[in-house]
């Protein structure tokens, strides 16, 4: 089997699927990458069986065949190729041979029928998402998922498709990212899953080099599937009950904070310089129009700083994690945000202040 694609189309689709290739497996194909051949096209996958991707690129073959090749000399080989054209020729027992101008490599290869068959979808079920509203519904909750095992529905976000919105959450236990967003009517695709954080990563970093303007999604048999066109991702959903998290959103507030976005956050940036290790404290007291911003470290000392706000409801001081804040700020692209809180022992809310389809919920820390 004879393959011949250019660089520049080979290398893409190397780097595309090898996001996926499995760093600890026991299967050696697993480490590979798998190529299928077609007249017109190549057809190259990678999966650690949690996640798999699939790229089809242009290339001209001889014959239909298939093989896998060690990823992490194969992409490093055509990243490093001096020429334009690659040619890759699969000889007997697997044996690949890459050339490009006048260098020539032969590397041992695994045989395709040890790599594992990703799934394949009904594409009756597929729902189509705007591919810039699925990209802001990630980035604006996926820091918030929690990194640590114990509680396994926490390390994904929610996706949660009602008839005509998408809801994506994500928590940790200390806060709670909320994106609503508005989508096409479609009754037979209601579904609420939780998607691994991994997986909405490679789907963030896919999405930002797709020229597509939908995401087709599948979601059955507990796996979730994406089609950006001539690239797929198949994932393995988080399995578990997620939390009730309509009950963490505070219904009310009484005391209501306006302030600049971008003002509010380089603040807490610079008292957080001096903010305790671990709990990253700043202590925040809210007298009128007034919010002042207090950090400090026993063996450094201390620093504050006053902003100029508008609010309503009182005073009151009370306390956060400084990287919380500052991350709840980073995901609100609006340059006006509103701060809610009921007392210094319950949850706070950030919210842009011309939009109600996102909020930041997220818990003080008790003052002592």
């Amino acid at each position: 089997m004879k393959i011949i694609a250019t660089k520049e189309q080979l290398e893409a689709g190397t780097q595309t699927v090898n996001r996926a290739v499995s760093s600890k497996n026991t299967i050696p194909a697993l480490s590979g990458i798998y190529l299928k051949t077609s007249p017109d096209n190549l057809v190259l996958k990678a999966t650690d069986l949690e996640i798999g991707i699939e790229c089809v690129i242009a290339a001209q073959a001889n014959k239909e065949g298939e093989v896998v090749i060690p990823a992490r000399y194969f992409t490093e080989i055509v990243k490093k190729s001096p020429d334009e054209q690659v040619e890759i020729l699969v000889e007997d027992n697997y044996l690949v041979k890459i050339s490009s101008g006048r260098s020539l490599f032969q590397i041992h290869g695994f045989a395709p029928h040890d790599f594992p068959n990703l799934p394949q979808p009904a594409e009756r079920k597929i729902d189509w998402v705007n591919k810039d509203l699925l990209k802001t519904a990630i980035r604006q909750t996926i820091f918030a998922t929690a990194s640590s095992e114990n509680r396994p529905v926490l390390t994904g976000v929610l996706y949660e498709r009602k008839e005509q919105e998408l809801v994506t959450v994500a928590t940790d236990g200390h806060r709670l990212a909320y994106k609503n967003v508005e989508v096409a009517n479609n009754p037979n695709n209601r579904n609420t899953v939780i998607i691994p954080t991994k997986t909405l990563q490679e789907l963030n970093r896919l999405l930002a080099n797709t020229e597509e303007e939908t995401v087709g999604v599948i979601i059955e048999n507990n796996q979730i599937f994406f089609d950006l066109g001539n690239v797929k991702i198949y994932s393995r959903l988080v399995e578990g009950q997620y939390p009730n998290y309509e009950g963490v959103i505070p219904k009310s507030s009484t005391i209501k904070v306006k302030l600049m976005n971008k003002i509010f956050a380089d603040a807490l940036e610079r008292c957080s310089l001096l903010a305790k290790d671990g709990t990253n404290l700043v202590r925040i007291n809210l007298e009128g129009n007034k919010l002042k911003i207090y950090s400090e470290s026993p063996e450094i000392g201390q620093v504050y700083e006053e902003i100029d706000v508008e609010s309503e409801g009182g005073t009151i001081e009370i306390g956060f994690n400084s990287r919380y804040l500052l991350e709840g700020l980073r995901a609100i692209e609006e340059e006006e945000v509103g701060l809610e809180m009921n007392s210094s022992l319950s949850p706070a809310t950030l919210r842009p202040i011309n939009s109600d389809n996102y909020l930041y919920v997220v818990m003080p820390v008790r003052l002592v």
